[in-house]
């Protein structure tokens, strides 16, 4: 059902945009991604195309703003990003490719941290030119057939590196490196406030670094896992805004007051109804997010 309202979205794109994507210099045409490639040069190529430094990062105060400034820096990279409560817990999000209006839909019901990496797990695919879908759980990566499972395990590596840089992170674990299995949680819980991302993400880079086993990945991140909860979102005008496309929406408002398409148009192509289209419209412009 998501699938289906992605493509919808993607039809509404191509209705609102025609056949070329609004921004000139998409991020697809000057970032092409090769698993045969530096993962930490195009991590670094994808980080200066979205124009966001590594103080920038280090400087947002919490999880949810390093959601919306990422969301905001892929959006303004061309693609267009979608939110939505997903009944399969297990999913965190997808992607569908397109030359002109490619979209990432992530699962609302998740952490932020767990969009946060499943943005960029998507953006991965969105520049290798293909369809993805990214889980909560890693184990299921064993049961692909080998070139899939080498896809996923690369945009996982991708997405680790772009959000916690492997030579920033082995000099701010340097005094725990040796004994990473035995620091207290608070360690973690500090290095993931400082990149954005959650104490999983963390981990997973101290398991790349070769300073913990899978096995231990694996329990910890379970204990962690049971842990985490998504508190849900009260205001149907603040999710409603959280769920949409920025780029889509603004487009919808400016045709709308342009008086190039009707109220009735304008709230089909926000998922609304029309007598609700100046509430959704007021949420959106003063930011707010579920």
């Amino acid at each position: 059902l998501h699938i289906r309202h992605a493509r919808a979205y993607q039809i509404s794109l191509r209705e609102l945009f025609g056949t070329i994507n609004p921004n000139p210099e998409p991020i697809w045409r000057s970032v092409v991604l090769s698993q045969e490639d530096s993962v930490t040069e195009q991590a670094s190529a994808i980080r200066a195309r979205l124009k966001v430094t590594l103080e920038d990062q280090t400087k947002w105060p919490d999880d949810d703003r390093a959601l919306r400034h990422w969301r905001s820096a892929v959006e303004h990279a061309g693609i267009f990003v979608f939110k939505d409560t997903f009944k399969q817990k297990a999913i965190s999000g997808f992607s569908l490719s397109d030359d002109s209006f490619p979209i990432i839909y992530l699962n609302n019901s998740t952490t932020k941290t767990r969009q946060i990496f499943s943005l960029f797990h998507e953006l991965a695919h969105v520049l290798l030119r293909m369809n993805g879908l990214s889980k909560f759980e890693t184990d299921y990566l064993e049961e692909l057939p080998r070139r899939e499972r080498e896809i996923e395990k690369f945009c996982n590596s991708l997405a680790a590196e772009i959000l916690i840089p492997m030579g920033d992170f082995e000099y701010q674990a340097k005094e725990i490196s040796g004994n990473v299995e035995k620091v207290p949680d608070a360690v973690f819980k500090t290095l993931a406030e400082r990149y954005g991302v959650s104490r999983e993400a963390v981990l997973r880079r101290f398991l790349d670094w070769g300073k913990v086993d899978s096995s231990f990945y694996r329990n910890k991140a379970r204990e962690w896992s049971s842990q985490q909860q998504q508190s849900g979102g009260g205001d149907y005008y603040a999710t409603r805004s959280a769920y949409l496309s920025g780029s889509m929406a603004k487009e919808v408002f400016s045709r709308y007051y342009r008086r190039q398409i009707t109220k009735e148009e304008a709230s089909e192509y926000l998922g609304v109804n029309p007598q609700n289209f100046e509430k959704l419209e007021d949420r959106m412009l003063r930011g707010i997010e579920a």
